[in-house]
């Protein structure tokens, strides 16, 4: 059901209403109409929760793989051999290649050109090209910002720990690990020492081919070197697609659980709880079923430098004060005597006002910053653009008036214009009304 005021200037039996919608009458004598949108509650400062993942392994294996993807071919230069290798190389290549082609489409994804990949072909590995296109998708990280955070991890890695806590600078910093990336450089290792082994016995017996017998020795020798190359591959491809993962989350302000589990991340901002200001606080519970509203009230600020990706997480921190917002919605008045009879309507200063308890205190919301508050479970988060005034006098009448309606503010504050009303105004509500009439003004 959709409740709607009504200002009419026919009779209301003659309105048509549906089970979709609900009238309810506007008086004629009212002025503003002040609509609850709901409690609010104010941003003071910002909490910096900065993560980082070392892709220094990731970029040593994928250089490895390079290496040996170029050389493989010399197993098979041999024309009388042809056949029997073959075969192999193709599908190591083509499995390569569609690695290649993922990395493509990562690049694609992320809004970088052909034109990017070539030009950043000296540097090394995937998120290379990914780092310089962050900095514009996924949230400005201008150098203040890298060099806050770069001089907050290199004090994590001086300290030897996997969490600091940097009271000064209200930042925590994580040194994360993605447990299907980060411990495998030594098995990787191994297997290309494994593999190098067998293409050296290769080489030498595929020199000394006398009989069919070898070649069937060499066959079975070729199909192993065959199934360590695509074990590397497909363990490449999936590590690839992994940090892929990582990265679509955090455009979509998201921690992909690789990165940190949501356990992990409960028990983060409980320990950041303990640590800032006793005068704010996170604006959302800090249990492990109530971090489900984290995406909706951080920005994430992702970039890479020093084989490092380092994500900024800004979560709001709110002061203790609460507010009750409004929508303000001049409300033609009929004003009914020989000289001036006529439809009038109150100019405001404000479209939306968020007022404390008692009504003493005020701010004030653009419609474009309203837009950017964000909306919890339980009450809206705003940035202050404008400070939190007293209400006196000498505000504007609409400020004056509110939950006034049978006093009146300073007539010279009531600007009030002559209007041409010739039809019904309809307008959607979101929650309940009250209004307020200066007739005196007319």
């Amino acid at each position: 059901m959709v409740t709607s005021f009504l200002v009419n200037i026919i009779e209301s039996d003659e309105i048509n209403t549906s089970e979709y919608f609900s009238y309810t009458p506007y008086g004629v004598g009212r002025g503003i109409q002040y609509e609850g949108l709901g409690p609010v509650r104010l941003i003071g400062a910002q909490y910096n929760l900065v993560m980082f993942y070392s892709l220094k392994e990731y970029n040593t294996k994928y250089e490895l793989l390079g290496e040996k993807i170029k050389n493989i071919t010399n197993l098979c230069t041999d024309q009388k051999h042809q056949d029997l290798c073959g075969k192999y190389q193709l599908v190591i290549t083509d499995l390569y290649n569609e690695i290649t082609k993922q990395k493509e489409r990562t690049y694609m994804s992320l809004g970088s050109t052909m034109e990017d990949i070539k030009n950043n072909r000296k540097k090394r590995g995937l998120i290379n090209i990914i780092g310089n296109t962050m900095h514009t998708l996924f949230g400005i990280c201008d150098d203040k910002c890298t060099k806050k955070t770069q001089e907050a991890i290199q004090k994590t890695e001086e300290s030897g720990t996997n969490i600091l806590h940097i009271m000064t600078a209200q930042t925590t910093v994580v040194k994360s690990t993605i447990r299907s990336i980060g411990n495998t450089i030594n098995q990787t290792e191994q297997l290309y020492n494994n593999i190098t082994e067998k293409e050296q016995k290769l080489n030498e017996k595929m020199s000394k081919i006398q009989n069919k017998t070898n070649d069937i020795l060499d066959l079975l020798m070729k199909n192993e070197i065959h199934n360590l190359y695509t074990i590397i591959i497909n363990q490449y491809s999936y590590e690839t697609e992994i940090l892929g993962q990582i990265v679509t989350a955090a455009r979509e302000g998201m921690i992909h659980p690789s990165l940190m589990t949501p356990q992990e991340l409960a028990s983060t901002l409980k320990a950041i709880e303990q640590n800032i200001k006793k005068i704010y606080s996170i604006p959302m519970g800090t249990k492990r079923y109530e971090i489900n509203e984290f995406q909706k009230i951080t920005k994430i600020r992702i970039y890479y430098s020093n084989d490092r990706l380092v994500f900024d997480i800004v979560i709001p921190l709110i002061i203790d004060t609460e507010l009750t917002l409004y929508r303000l919605t001049p409300v033609p008045m009929r004003h009914n005597q020989d000289n001036s009879s006529g439809w009038y309507m109150m100019d405001i200063t404000y479209n939306n006002i968020a007022v404390t308890k008692g009504y003493k205190r005020f701010t004030t919301y653009t419609d474009q910053q309203l837009n950017e508050c964000k909306e919890t479970s339980i009450y809206k988060i705003c940035n202050t653009p404008q400070p939190i005034q007293d209400n006196n006098e000498r505000q504007p009448c609409e400020v004056q008036n509110f939950y006034k309606a049978d006093t009146y503010a300073n007539p010279e504050l009531c600007t009030v214009k002559k209007i041409n009303l010739k039809r019904s105004i309809y307008q959607k509500l979101k929650r309940k009304i009250h209004g307020f009439t200066q007739e005196k003004r007319l």
